[in-house]
């Protein structure tokens, strides 16, 4: 095992532990051209004071060199615009600021490998929560305007349009405000934001924490399983309801609700498509990046469901399924 830092400054500002040390080389950024990793190694990059276009350019070629093998970003300024898209390039590890304090441990390394599927049982750490270290102090603390890193919760009703008839004008605006007012009730204990909505969805904000994410999925389950007795005693239907629920993790600038009009995000994009397109009522879709939001002891109710638009997803077991026909005889 080889564990390599490129990096252009000579006051290395991240913190290495004595068992990591000994595993650890450093070279100037230039190394990484040359640079040939083999199946567990892993390589770092340092982006402290590059550009965007040079950092850009030094995690491109990192990622093509390593090939195979694990590689990360050390970020102790937070100069990385969009964290998020790194896991998407294929990064086994990002420590930002706070991360970096902490240092680089032997069991962080392990964890980081273990992502890259190069040694499962090497660490008791989850690596999957390796990402989840975003300082998050509320709301009304983030910069608007820069990429943020969320868990995006799409909910949706099914059949929209033909319960808006049922119910009529006035009747369907006040079962959406139930509807909210409910959703937002069961989604409390994951810091949950209604960010934006329609007539027959709302995109919810998760804080970018596994623990909040496993939260929201929890409760997501608990509405799945609720939804007949919800949507009589609740939402005042005398018609049985059917949900949508999709979870991607992503990053997009951060705007009030209600001022979003002009947000620009593929992740905010794919979101909307997930769950419009692809997710069926009465599961729980999950990008292959919100996997980890699938709560310990729950991942049997889970299984692979194909992907979309280049994406893996996972779902749910389908809890509600129509009533078996009696065969004529």
């Amino acid at each position: 095992m080889r564990i390599r830092i490129f990096t252009g400054n000579k006051r290395f500002a991240v913190k290495v532990d004595a068992r990591a040390a000994k595993m650890l080389d450093r070279d100037e950024l230039s190394g990484i051209k040359g640079c040939q990793p083999e199946r567990g190694d892993l390589s770092y990059l340092d982006v402290t004071g590059l550009e965007a276009a040079e950092q850009k350019r030094r995690v491109a070629l990192l990622k093509e060199r390593s090939g195979n093998a694990a590689w990360g970003i050390l970020d102790p300024k937070g100069c990385c615009p969009d964290p998020a898209t790194l896991f998407h390039l294929g990064a086994a590890d990002y420590l930002g600021p706070l991360a970096c304090k902490k240092g680089i441990s032997k069991a962080r390394i392990k964890a980081a490998l273990a992502f890259n599927g190069d040694d499962p049982e090497a660490s008791g750490l989850d690596p999957k929560a390796m990402i989840d270290e975003y300082p998050f102090a509320g709301w009304s603390s983030l910069k608007r305007g820069s990429p943020l890193p969320f868990y995006f919760l799409y909910v949706g009703v099914e059949g929209a349009a033909g319960l808006k008839r049922a119910l009529g004008e006035q009747g369907y605006a006040s079962f959406r405000e139930r509807l909210r007012s409910y959703l937002q009730q069961l989604l409390a204990d994951s810091g949950a934001l209604l960010w934006i909505e329609s007539e027959s969805s709302g995109l919810f904000l998760i804080p970018p924490s596994r623990k909040k994410a496993q939260a929201a999925v929890e409760a997501c389950l608990r509405g799945l399983l609720n939804a007949p007795i919800v949507g009589y005693e609740k939402l005042g239907l005398s018609i049985p309801i059917s949900l949508v629920f999709a979870l991607h993790f992503g990053s997009s600038a951060f705007e009030a609700p209600g001022k979003t009009g002009t947000i620009v995000s593929e992740d905010v994009n794919f979101i909307f498509h997930l769950g419009t397109k692809a997710a069926q009522a009465n599961r729980i879709t999950l990008s292959q990046a919100a996997g980890r939001a699938v709560p310990e002891g729950l991942d049997g109710l889970f299984g692979p469901s194909g992907s979309f638009e280049g994406r893996a997803l996972s779902a749910s077991a389908r809890f509600l399924r129509p009533a078996p026909t009696t065969p004529k005889g």
